[in-house]
């Protein structure tokens, strides 16, 4: 099966293996660099598996440090993908659309519903509805600013297709972890194009764990667990080979370093003899070469394994710091590098991003009124309606559940107009960005309308929230908007013979941004 597994990727190689991009000035940076590919409920568990290894280093004297241990003898078994995570590692299990995130020590942190591809199986081209199956790391973080609303509050490409897929020449791009605008999209099971999607609350969580470019998502069809000895075992002999790896780099053996790589290595247009004389030709132009590495992860899947760790390399003329992955096959029953990737460290960091968005982490309220989902409504020209935009009104505000008056901005940021309620409580208004287009508002909004009678107010809402004396008790629960110009609204409300109807908006960390009252001359 291991030569059936070289020869089948040696054919891919003969067919033509993409180009890869590396500068000729910079030794450490040779191989593929990782530019970020441009495209378009929770549960809790804590579970001891395996002893941890993260926070490895290997240091200029060629071995691990002393925080790596060894002895996994006490525990049973842990997830096969997991040979030395890190200090976090996030496994998407698609038969059960779960996202499990874990630690350095092989605790399970947490799990997370998902939703991934519409059509079962791996991804091999594009438009087939699949989420692909591997080990990929996120490449940037967008937050909503920059996108559509269907992506929810932030969004994390990843690097699909990897230095493996492009062996086996898979195709499509714009593979995300990404939220959702709930609840005009609420999670289903094996929803989305390809991309593996997660609530609001629970991107911005996971985003406090992941840093760009070095924290792995593996994928999977289903989670598969090994014993913890032979993970040891694994993991060993993978340092092992680092090792041996770095001090023939380091010591410029040319024969030694080469004896690490597969005889069907290529880059650049190189095969490995090629490569072989490039990387002689650099070593006799340096007078040293000194590498360091840290931060290890290593990451199994199917038919490969990929080692991960940021690299500080220096020699006489230069230094360089940056991320670098081996992707490693077997080759007659020996663990080969069959391809590199080099990147700068990243400067964004998405824990930082998520800090913006604090208030989607606020527990929700558990009491209250809660009413029926509405569906959305299009606006339908043909409704009798009745125009009420130009009525008084009156302006309020609720925060954390607590009343008290909101003053007039001088400068708003959001209005409306066009306020119209029409038969069977179909209401519509124009949502309009105040600030100009060049300044993207986004955040949430709800509609609430209020009966007042001798025995009492009763209140109904769009979307189907929890109100606290007819205020939105979490805003969290409002209908997503964001805006450059203005946004047609429409909703209905279920409350028959409404006084008042009102529009409350905010922004997206919770500050009311407006509250308008709109009275309605007819009972309806």
């Amino acid at each position: 099966m291991k030569i059936v597994l070289a020869a089948i990727l040696f054919i891919f190689y003969i067919a033509g293996n993409p180009a890869s991009i590396f500068s000729k000035d910079i030794e450490a940076s040779p191989i593929r660099r990782l530019y970020p590919i441009q495209s378009a409920p929770s549960e809790t568990a804590i579970t001891t598996l395996a002893a941890p290894s993260n926070g490895t280093r290997i240091g200029n004297n060629g071995s691990p440090n002393k925080d790596i241990r060894d002895d996994l003898s006490s525990q049973t078994s842990v997830p096969s993908f997991l040979i030395d995570p890190g200090d976090y590692v996030l496994l998407v299990d698609k038969s059960t659309q779960k996202l499990h995130l874990f630690d350095g020590s092989y605790n399970l942190i947490k799990t997370f519903n998902v939703t991934t591809g519409q059509r079962p199986g791996d991804k091999t081209a594009r438009g087939d509805l699949k989420t692909p199956e591997g080990i990929y790391f996120f490449t940037l973080v967008k937050d909503d600013s920059e996108l559509l609303p269907e992506y929810g509050v932030m969004a994390l490409p990843m690097n699909y297709p990897n230095y493996i897929d492009t062996i086996f020449r898979k195709k499509g791009n714009g593979i995300w972890l990404h939220a959702t605008n709930q609840p005009t999209r609420p999670l289903k099971p094996f929803d989305t194009r390809g991309c593996v999607v997660a609530a609001n609350e629970d991107v911005l969580e996971l985003a406090e764990y992941i840093k760009l470019q070095t924290t792995p998502i593996v994928i999977a069809e289903k989670i598969e667990y090994d014993i913890s000895e032979k993970i040891n075992n694994t993991r060993k002999a993978i340092y092992q080979l680092i090792e041996k790896w770095k001090a023939g780099w380091e010591s410029k053996d040319i024969d030694s370093y080469m004896n690490s790589y597969s005889k069907d290595f290529k880059t650049n247009g190189m095969d490995w003899q090629k490569w072989k004389r490039y990387k002689d030709n650099l070593n006799r132009q340096y007078k040293y070469i000194s590498v360091s590495l840290s931060d290890m992860r290593i990451l199994r899947h199917k038919t490969h394994m990929v080692v991960s760790f940021t690299q500080h390399y220096k020699n006489n003329k230069l230094t360089s710091l940056g991320i670098k992955r081996l992707y490693f096959v077997l080759e007659d029953s020996e663990w080969k590098i069959m391809g590199e990737e080099w990147s700068p460290v990243p400067a964004q960091k998405p824990a930082i991003i998520a800090k913006k968005y604090a208030a989607y982490r606020q527990p929700s309220a558990s009491n209250g009124i809660s009413l029926q989902h509405a569906e959305l409504e299009s606006p339908q020209s043909s409704q009798t309606v009745v125009d009420v935009a130009s009525q008084s009104i009156t302006e309020t505000g609720f925060v954390n559940g607590h009343k008290k008056s909101v003053s007039s901005p001088s400068s708003p940021i959001v209005d409306i107009g066009a306020f119209k309620v029409g038969r069977n409580n179909k209401v519509s208004f124009k949502l309009i960005n105040e600030r100009g287009e060049q300044h993207v508002v986004s955040g949430r909004l709800a509609i609430v309308a209020e009966n007042r009678t001798q025995k009492g107010t009763r209140y109904s809402s769009y979307p189907a929230i929890s109100l606290e004396q007819g205020a939105p008790k979490d805003f969290r629960e409002g209908e997503w908007f964001s805006i450059r110009r203005f946004k047609i609204v429409t909703g209905e409300f279920e409350q028959k013979g409404a006084d008042v109807v009102s529009v409350w908006v905010y922004s997206k960390t919770g500050e009311l941004l407006l509250h308008k009252e709109f009275p309605l001359p007819i009972k309806q």
